[in-house]
């Protein structure tokens, strides 16, 4: 899953073959896929000689669009001809054997015109750049250890501390010989750290990177303007004008070295009538595949991340999967009741007796009115309003799901009768005494349910006893001389 840049020869260093990229396997794991393409040999013909020639390694570019050798990266190699200077390790810019394998590459990061010393007249913003292209597009979200090697040669006159990397998902180029300069793109990673100015020893410049996704071309130099780079002087008595620096071992690899461990939430797993239910994939080790099952759902399944918007259009109980997978693997998990969609209970009706209001049997009720919906006026099956107004209740069953009924409208509100007169004492179960503390007045009393059923008629001008054991358990209301009361 990694790509490791090492050039060499092919066939002894044969003048009919051209140096290469050797892909470097970076993992243990057997079935990990190359993200370079494995190079096959290119013929070398006589004038090709090393020096702005890194073209001719396959999968390698120096992204110049231009038909000139202007911002011309160059090869070095342990077999290549003295002719040019590019004969590793000891080439015309300085001694530097390859990191690895027998070929490494060679870039100018800054130049500046200076005839003696380091008194520099001008610079000119001259640029080169090597552009690798990968097998196969980064994966969005995964992270990747990005490195190379520099070395800056012997006889540059200056060093810098400017270098960056650029991704992209499509080769860019630039054409140097019409618009001179640094590359117009704005690098994902940079390294602005101490001046690199080890001519003996590789310095490894490395970074983690998040992928967006599709990113299959990258490029390495320094992107920054002369005024934006940080150039020190470093050989007085060299010739060349230049940060000049050799790169080798270019390595992209993902961090993910472990299979994914599933895991998985949503928006809600138990809910009341029919919902659009979102997904959260908790994976850990950076999965880059999802295959998602939504038993009883539509979608029923999907290859998204985090998919939104699942219908489940019947009540029960659902089953949900997910398989994940990386480079290194798949892991998968299976919940057999993750789902549950209840039914909500049907739709109260509301009885009206008077002003007094009655709703259907249910196991809570909430009554309101509509002008003040924050407000619970009666947690009763009944309510009798103090007051007119527009008036309805909520109904929710023992999972919770509710249901509300429609408004009544209530225009008047009948006065109840006064305790002055009357007064009722519980004597046991359902057995209840009614004084009549009005003595000089004969009571009529009708007892009914919510229907309206006559349970029982009496008359008193004291003391009576009415027993309510025989009926079935609910609301029953006392009719006093017309006025009502609900026990």
């Amino acid at each position: 899953m990694g790509y490791f840049l090492a050039l060499y020869l092919q066939n002894n260093c044969s003048m009919k073959n051209v140096f290469l990229i050797v892909v470097t396997f970076m993992f243990s794991w057997v079935s990990a896929q190359n993200l370079c393409s494995t190079p096959a040999s290119k013929p070398l013909l006589l004038a090709l000689l090393g020096l702005v020639n890194l073209p001719n390694a396959q999968n390698w570019d120096d992204a110049n669009s231009g038909a000139d050798s202007t911002s011309s990266p160059d090869l070095y190699a342990a077999c290549s001809w003295q002719i040019g200077g590019v004969n590793s390790p000891a080439a015309l810019l300085g001694y530097q054997p390859s990191r690895t394998g027998f070929a490494h590459a060679g870039i100018i990061n800054y130049e500046a015109v200076s005839l003696f010393g380091c008194v520099q007249l001008f610079s000119d913003n001259y640029r080169e750049y090597i552009r690798g292209e990968l097998s196969s597009p980064l994966q969005a979200g995964t992270q990747y250890d990005v490195s190379f090697y520099v070395n800056l040669a012997n006889n540059a006159k200056f060093a810098v501390s400017n270098m960056g990397v650029y991704f992209s998902t499509t080769a860019v180029s630039q054409n140097f010989g019409t618009q001179p300069g640094p590359m117009q793109q704005t690098p994902q990673l940079t390294y602005n750290g101490v001046l690199l100015d080890d001519t003996a020893q590789w310095k490894l410049l490395t970074w983690n990177y998040t992928a967006t996704g599709g990113e299959q071309y990258f490029v390495i130099g320094n992107f920054d303007n002369d005024n934006g780079t940080n150039d020190q002087c470093v050989n007085a008595n060299s010739f060349f004008p230049y940060a000049y620096y050799f790169i080798d071992d270019v390595s992209v690899v993902a961090l993910t070295s472990a299979a994914p461990i599933v895991n998985f939430a949503a928006s809600d797993s138990v809910f009341c009538e029919k919902q659009s239910i979102d997904f959260t994939d908790l994976s850990t080790n950076s999965p880059t595949t999802w295959q998602w099952t939504f038993a009883g759902a539509n979608p029923a399944t999907s290859t998204m991340q985090n998919p939104a918007g699942i219908y489940y259009p019947t009540y029960g109980t659902f089953a949900v999967s997910l398989v994940a997978c990386n480079a290194a693997g798949c892991d998968s998990l299976f919940y057999n009741t993750f789902i549950t969609e209840l039914q909500s209970p049907p739709t109260p009706t509301v009885t009206v007796n008077g002003s007094l209001l009655c709703a259907s049997a249910a196991a809570n009720y909430a009554w309101y009115e509509t002008s003040n919906l924050s407000l619970i006026l009666s947690t009763l099956q009944c309510y009798q309003p103090t007051m007119p107004g527009n008036y309805f209740v909520i109904v929710s069953d023992s999972n919770g799901c509710s249901t509300p009924s429609a408004s009544v409208a209530i225009t008047s509100v009948q006065n109840n009768f006064s305790t002055d007169c009357i007064a009722i004492n519980k004597l046991g179960i359902n057995i209840f005494e009614i004084k009549n503390n009005c003595s000089h007045q004969n009571i009529s009393c009708t007892i009914m349910d919510v229907t309206g059923k006559i349970i029982d008629v009496f008359e008193t001008n004291g003391k009576h006893v009415f027993d309510l054991q025989n009926v079935s358990t609910g609301i029953y209301f006392l009719k006093y001389n017309g006025k009502d009361m609900s026990e």
